[in-house]
């Protein structure tokens, strides 16, 4: 993660925003084998629903993962929020 001094307003989403190709990439490098297990699941059950949990500033990933799943895939997928009590 990136060590960073607030200098600006915005300046901590700019940096995390510039990172976002590294994180990509090291996902791929070290969990390939979950990401091939998730689409060898994906293809094995193409009726089901996909439910994505998330909760925070991952609720923008699951919004830009559900409407991924639902045009490329061209299947239902929904958002859920955890409980927090």
């Amino acid at each position: 993660m990136t060590t960073l001094t607030r200098t600006s307003p915005g300046a901590l989403m700019r940096a995390k925003i510039r990172e976002q190709p590294d994180r990509w990439q090291d996902l791929v490098r070290q969990q390939s084998d979950t990401l091939r297990n998730a689409g060898e699941l994906l293809r094995s059950q193409p009726d089901s629903p996909v439910v994505f949990v998330a909760r925070g500033s991952s609720d923008n990933a699951e919004i830009y993962g559900q409407y991924l799943i639902q045009i490329r895939l061209d299947r239902p997928a929904f958002l859920s929020t955890p409980a927090v009590c």
